[in-house]
């Protein structure tokens, strides 16, 4: 069972890790595009705009080479797990108040208005996460605290 539950959470590293580091990439790349984004959502206050910016994209780009690296994969897959959850509700709420706005995901890359689908997407991603963060903390060669506190 280990053996399954290690191959399928290096299969979750690659696929959840490989989409915050094109996404970062993409917005160190196209910042101005980016700021437009978060101000599009009207949650957060225009003065701190560059800073959210700037924390998201740092965000990504960490959270994508821990998990491609496999290298501190639980820590994170649950930054990935929250990362994942704010968007999904960022996105509803968005939705609920009736703004038709690109979702900002992936930059000039793919133009996305928020809805239905874009929803959905975050939410699989999101739910991939938290498979990743169950498993890799069950799993030794992961580097499961857990497991290391009972090997140690």
């Amino acid at each position: 069972m280990e053996k399954f539950r290690s191959v399928v959470c290096k299969i979750l590293c690659l696929m959840i890790g490989s989409l915050p580091v094109v996404s970062g990439g993409v917005h160190f790349e196209n910042e101005f595009l980016f700021y437009r984004s978060i101000i599009a959502y009207s949650i957060v206050p225009t003065s701190l705009v560059f800073l959210v910016a700037f924390l998201i994209t740092a965000t990504h780009l960490v959270v994508g080479c821990c998990l491609l690296t496999q290298h501190n994969v639980v820590a994170g897959s649950v930054v990935s797990l929250i990362l994942f959850s704010i968007y999904g509700f960022a996105q509803v709420y968005a939705v609920y108040r009736g703004l038709e706005i690109d979702c900002g995901c992936y930059g000039p890359m793919r133009n996305e208005t928020i809805g239905v689908a874009s929803i959905l997407k975050v939410g699989c991603f999101a739910t991939a996460s938290g498979l990743l963060v169950y498993l890799s903390s069950r799993t030794p060669s992961m580097g499961s605290t857990r497991a290391t506190k009972a090997i140690g």
